[in-house]
């Protein structure tokens, strides 16, 4: 019992943000842990601690640092087996995160919005962090590797980006992160480690070019486990990945229409200046649009939603101008590359072609000139004769004329 209660804020949590009550959470805790769960004062308790905007789950009687549980993976483990325990439940959480997910990605957007003084160093070694998780933060004797750690660092030291945001623009932030987990996450995890040919043609090759022998062979295997089995959790019952494919990105595309209308013309999701829900849209529009997916159907969507595209252009070039226009580089040599691979493929030989051309046609320009008088050909024979002779000193001079 013990070690549910531990387990339990972090569940009212989750219903908390899909706008359940008290009410509603504790029917549903009662209805899987009968009992064991807690009771309904102890619900509104957490609510109403909810409400005051303080989202620390950790329960104030208790000692030591929460546990993180990811919502999303609460709810596929919840609704594909109601009889789980929690025990169970911790054990299948606690699993890694695929860095699709890139909360660099995140993590830098709000430090470019904010203006945090970063030195950033690159690496594509997750060995080399005291607890094997990457991006992680280092700030005098402080260690920081999650984002729920260093997002509050930030602020605490002033480097707060969401200091206008009104009360109820504060709960929107949470409310799209809710929802870009649930309708978004799925399908990029989808597109990454399922979707055979973005695997196969880009996925794949480029783990193994960015990450040293044998990261670049253990990780991708282990994120393409990852996200079968979170396909798995969210559709136990279906076999057939087409279907849970057309589910996955008919969800996606209302998720990306959602926040198209919600942007509509403005330049960030509140006002003229970048708060946190945009870092956090940013994080997972920017490597969607722009990955060279070789199957790119929830992209093509994307790009679709003008507005949208516009607005992590925008973000790129403003905030990331270096990493933009090395991008913009390599997109033209790369767009470049591609027209003179298809300009040889509908030409093979091109270039001998073109040589036996101009060959061809030079031999037929001459012999229309020849034949026609243009051009006459005189031919001119030497000869040589002996003018003088010295009979005394053997010498002949020779003397060219002729005919």
């Amino acid at each position: 019992m013990e070690n549910q209660k531990e387990h339990f804020p972090h569940i009212l949590f989750y219903y908390f943000r899909k706008g359940k009550n008290a009410v509603q959470a504790h029917k549903k805790l009662r209805d899987v842990y009968g009992e064991d769960a807690l009771k309904l004062r102890q619900c509104q308790n957490w609510f109403t601690k909810f409400r005051s905007r303080d989202f620390n789950v950790k329960d104030a009687p208790r000692s030591g640092r929460p546990i993180e549980i990811d919502d999303d993976k609460i709810k596929a483990l919840i609704d594909s087996n109601r009889r789980l325990t929690t025990r169970e439940i911790a054990e299948n959480l606690n699993i890694s995160k695929s860095s699709v997910e890139n909360h660099s990605k995140r993590l830098g957007a709000y430090a470019k919005f904010s203006e945090v003084p970063l030195k950033i160093n690159l690496t594509s070694n997750p060995f080399r962090t005291p607890n094997g998780r990457l991006p992680l933060l280092k700030a005098g004797l402080k260690t920081l590797d999650t984002v729920k750690d260093i997002l509050p660092f930030f602020r605490g030291k002033h480097y707060n980006i969401d200091y206008v945001l009104t009360d109820k623009q504060c709960a929107d932030v949470m409310a799209y992160d809710a929802l870009l987990k649930e309708k978004l996450y799925p399908a990029i995890q989808f597109i990454w480690w399922i979707d055979k040919k973005n695997l196969e043609e880009l996925v794949r090759p480029w783990y193994c070019k960015a990450l040293p022998f044998p990261l670049n062979f253990y990780y991708p295997g282990r994120f393409e486990r990852q996200a079968h089995s979170l396909m798995q959790s969210l559709y136990p019952l279906e076999d057939n990945i087409n279907v849970i494919e057309n589910e996955v990105y008919l969800k996606a595309q209302e998720c990306l229409t959602l926040l198209s209308t919600k942007l509509g013309d403005d330049e960030f999701f509140y006002g003229q200046q970048p708060s946190a829900i945009d870092a956090i849209i940013y994080s997972y529009l920017a490597p969607l649009l722009k990955a060279p997916l070789p199957n790119p159907v929830l992209q093509n969507h994307l790009k679709a939603c003008t507005n949208l595209a516009k607005y992590v252009s925008r973000i790129s070039q403003r905030y990331f101008e270096s990493e933009y226009q090395s991008y913009e580089k390599q997109r033209a040599e790369k767009t470049a590359d591609k027209l003179r691979r298809n300009s040889e493929s509908e030409f093979p030989n091109k270039r001998r072609n073109q040589i036996l051309a101009a060959f061809v046609a030079t031999l037929a320009m001459l012999g229309y000139a020849l034949s026609t008088g243009i051009v006459k050909v005189s031919f001119v024979y030497p000869c040589k004769k002996i003018l003088n002779v010295s009979p005394t000193k053997n010498i002949f001079i020779l003397s060219n004329f002729y005919i």
